[in-house]
């Protein structure tokens, strides 16, 4: 998910965050029976509860719609009902129920985030969200989540909503395509990995520990793991002696040579301004799989937790296909297309494809479809084995048959260093109303 919208009814700014757009709105006293949001008034709301207390407080985070399907916005603001003037940050979080328990959704933003907190007065309103579901998005249960501070007192609130599917077939978009290179080792020899969530037990809530390195990684790079707080510029008492170890392994995840170790003291820091805080090792071009262990205890030695991750360098190989839900479509259908990165090299993509003719003498462009809907130019970087956005296009009621292609652009991150890019296409048919039987070759 990534977000876009703008307020309408009271004056505002808008700023991005990792493609988030948070609409600043004006507090204003509002009726316990209208919580306006951006510019519609009198919707029907989700009323949020105190995230793990099951208990209805002041401040609420109010929704517009409490289930939402691909293609479309799931907007919500927090509103005070109490007496108080309460803060809240712009950091937030994007969660889904998986198996029993609430785990981070790749879909959530990761700042970073302004160092600026909004006021709440009361009856006011506060920060306006928007986030269209995209074409991906697996269905199920979610919820996103705010930090609030009222009365001295810090507190998260969470507002759920359900992701559906549409009338339409949707399981190109939601189906996996991605080469994982690090699965032999992983069932080999399989480790206790830093949770989805990238929230450990013992850390103070807020802080999140994650992995550093590209998987896989083509040439020279840097692996271990990074250290980060949803909190702005908050000092935590962490008291964490923290101990890190670079080993390679052999290709069934067997120790081979431990080649460098870290060890540090964490007492009272601030971690949310050190971008990727955390141990990290350099390693050669060179193939080869490598474990990093990090292992966290009190300053009287009490071990806290551990826990490792696999990395694989690997030789580049550029391997991209752009794959299309239908060779066959007819006006009004809806076609889906994404790109398929199968070789190990990143490449970064536009955020915009082309749907092309094919007339007597040339290809030309009919249309453009961008991601999520908005002009932007900006390229998005897809690593080796993952899959790239996925793009819908209907195609129009009264468009002409004949041969089509859609073509993104892409720049191979390893090879053009003089900005030059390359085109990958595929190809398909739109049948015309004389040819309904028509069979793509």
């Amino acid at each position: 998910m990534s977000g876009r919208g703008v307020c309408g009814r009271v004056g505002f700014a808008t700023l991005t965050v990792s493609g988030v757009f948070l609409a600043l709105v004006t507090p204003t006293r509002s009726g316990a029976s209208e919580v306006p949001y951006c510019a519609t008034s009198n919707l029907p709301t989700v009323e949020a509860r105190a995230a793990g207390s099951g208990t209805q407080d002041d401040i609420v985070l109010v929704m517009k719609s409490g289930r939402v399907q691909a293609g479309e916005v799931v907007s919500a603001r927090l509103l005070n009902r109490g007496e108080a003037i309460a803060t809240y940050g712009l950091a937030l979080r994007i969660e889904r129920r998986v198996g029993g328990r609430w785990t981070l959704d790749p879909a959530s933003p990761d700042g970073p985030w302004p160092k600026k907190a909004g006021k709440l007065q009361p009856g006011g309103l506060g920060v306006c969200f928007h986030f269209p579901v995209l074409e991906d998005q697996a269905e199920g249960r979610y919820r996103f989540t705010v930090s609030v501070s009222a009365d001295r007192k810090k507190m998260h609130r969470s507002a759920l909503f359900q992701v559906r599917a549409q009338g339409e077939d949707r399981s190109f978009c939601q189906q996996d395509p991605t080469k994982d290179y690090l699965a032999g080792v992983e069932r080999a020899a399989p480790l206790h990995r830093i949770p989805a969530s990238r929230k450990l037990p013992f850390a103070p809530r807020g802080v999140l520990v994650y992995p550093i390195g590209e998987r896989p990684l083509v040439g020279p790079g840097a692996v271990g793991f990074g250290l980060a707080d949803e909190a702005i510029n908050w000092p935590r008492h962490l008291n964490w002696v923290l101990s890190a170890s670079l080993v390679r392994v052999s290709a069934e995840g067997l120790p081979l040579k431990i080649l460098a170790r870290k060890k540090q003291r964490l007492g009272t820091r601030r971690l949310n301004g050190d971008r990727n805080f955390g141990p990290q090792f350099p390693v050669p071009g060179t193939p080869a799989y490598y474990r990093v262990d990090i292992s966290f205890k009190t300053f009287d030695g009490d071990l806290l937790g551990a826990y490792s991750e696999y990395f694989r360098v690997m030789k580049p190989r550029f391997d991209v296909d752009m794959t299309v839900s239908d060779r066959l479509v007819r006006p009004g259908q809806v076609l889906r297309a994404r790109l398929k990165n199968l070789g190990t090299e990143p490449v970064w993509t536009e955020s915009v494809v082309t749907i092309e003719k094919r007339e007597p003498a040339q290809w030309v462009p009919v249309d453009w479809v961008w991601r999520d809907g908005r002009v932007v130019d900006a390229r998005v970087l897809v690593p080796g084995g993952q899959p790239g956005h996925c793009f819908t296009w209907k195609v129009p009621a009264d468009m002409e048959g004949g041969q089509f292609a859609i073509v993104q652009k892409l720049r191979r991150s390893l090879k053009d260093k003089k900005g030059e890019g390359v085109a990958i296409a595929a190809r398909f048919k739109v049948a015309g109303a004389e040819s309904p039987s028509a069979r793509v070759r």
